[in-house]
């Protein structure tokens, strides 16, 4: 299993809403992660930087299928 980092940056208008989206995270999300092999995984904000972090066996599979995925669609569109 491989650990993965990595940043991305928020537009300043968008804070905000991700702070609000981010409070009170899907359960089905939270399943969705599990099942494509998504594991230990932290969100850390400094400003409009994110700093992601998680264990996943396929990182480039994983990432395909989050975002093929119904419910990650929604919650993106939020």
């Amino acid at each position: 299993m491989q650990r993965v980092a990595f940043r991305l940056r928020l537009k300043p208008e968008a804070i905000e809403e991700y702070e609000s989206a981010h409070t009170h995270v899907w359960p089905e999300l939270l399943a969705k992660l599990k099942e494509v092999g998504i594991s230990d995984y932290s969100i850390f904000r400094h400003g409009q930087d994110l700093f992601l972090c998680m264990r996943v066996e396929d990182f480039d599979r994983a990432w395909e299928m989050l975002d093929k995925d119904p419910v990650n669609q929604q919650c993106r569109r939020r």
